[in-house]
């Protein structure tokens, strides 16, 4: 996969899409339920777990 997309993949756990699903977000403090539309909640998570990685 690293061969055909380089960069640009990118791989995440299934728990951002199951906590969106639930309205709820990861946090520094483990899973937090802020009752956010789907969408919104899965962005945040990826967000969240993307600031945790190495700068590429």
């Amino acid at each position: 996969m690293v061969q055909i997309f380089g960069s640009r993949l990118t791989l995440i756990s299934q728990n951002p899409h199951q906590y969106a699903l639930h309205g709820a977000i990861m946090t520094p403090n483990g899973r937090e339920d802020v009752h956010a539309r789907t969408e919104d909640a899965f962005a945040a998570t990826v967000q969240y777990m993307a600031s945790l990685l190495p700068s590429r």
